[in-house]
């Protein structure tokens, strides 16, 4: 399947690029952030990174686009449970190496 927004590669081909940077899946991501895999992708697509499609296995994200991700829900989102949770998983993932 290829992505427009990462200049045509396909997800596997982005995820080899970048193998050894630190992967998060979405499962991951909605347990750090408290939110669901429709608003962790509505958030994925205004932090223009790109978002898992109807049949991909194993999608996952880098940690320069969890940062990203994480960065948005901060600006856009006003719980205040949400909005801790992403600030404590954004203070540990900026201490990953990018």
């Amino acid at each position: 399947m290829v992505n427009e927004s990462t200049g045509g590669a396909t997800h596997a081909q982005r995820i080899s690029l970048t193998a050894h940077e630190k992967r998060h899946f979405v499962a991951t991501m909605c347990q750090m952030t408290g939110l669901g895999n429709t608003s962790l992708n509505k958030y994925a697509k205004i932090a223009g990174v790109p978002t898992a499609k109807l049949g991909d296995r194993n999608f996952c994200w880098t940690n320069a686009e969890a940062i990203k991700i994480l960065t948005a829900i901060l600006d856009g989102n006003s719980e205040a449970g949400v909005s801790e949770h992403c600030q404590a998983a954004l203070e540990r993932l900026s201490h990953i190496p990018i």
